[in-house]
């Protein structure tokens, strides 16, 4: 959905937060030349963890299924990088080291760090925070659901969604971190 975000200094600054969007990315990036792009990437493997939780999400049918249309929404940003008005953000970087990331990413978008943009008690009172699906807007931000695809997926789904979607898997980074 779209919302507005106010900054302190009184600017104003729209967000679109539609995960599909990103297949239409080269179309986005030519009609609105000053509108900044943020692709936030995760290990499709988690993704996949993560969607069969939600009911709306089809596509987390089956491994297969969901490592190609993973794959197709990651390569699209891969054929702009690198773009002036284009910043990848790792899941897993940012809920591992949050406040490096969060300041490249508002220099990247020249926008105004503010000391409480991490703060759960911020969001934890916002009235979607009750909700179940929202849980974690109470809580700060952690990796402690990075790499949950290694215990919740079984070997034949991580070998199909591999053999579906590896390169992109090897291009994000997330092939050469399973040696960890």
């Amino acid at each position: 959905g779209v919302r507005m975000l106010e900054s302190r200094s009184g600017g104003r600054t729209f967000v679109e937060k539609t995960p599909q969007h990103v297949l239409r990315l080269p179309f986005l990036l030519r009609r609105f030349p000053r509108a900044r792009f943020v692709h936030v990437v995760r290990d499709g493997r988690d993704c996949l963890v993560s969607a069969r939780s939600h009911a709306g999400i089809p596509q987390a049918s089956s491994a297969r299924r969901f490592a190609g249309y993973w794959k197709r929404c990651v390569e699209t940003p891969l054929r702009e990088e690198p773009h002036p008005r284009l910043v990848r953000l790792r899941y897993e970087d940012f809920v591992r080291a949050a406040h490096t990331e969060l300041e490249r990413l508002m220099r990247f978008l020249e926008l105004e760090l503010e000391d409480r943009q991490l703060d759960p008690a911020r969001f934890g009172g916002h009235k979607r925070a009750a909700r179940e699906e929202f849980r974690l807007l109470r809580e700060a931000v952690s990796d402690r659901r990075v790499g949950r695809w290694r215990t919740e997926l079984s070997a034949a789904e991580r070998r199909v969604f591999e053999r579906v979607a590896g390169a992109p898997l090897k291009e994000y980074g997330y092939l050469d971190e399973d040696a960890d």
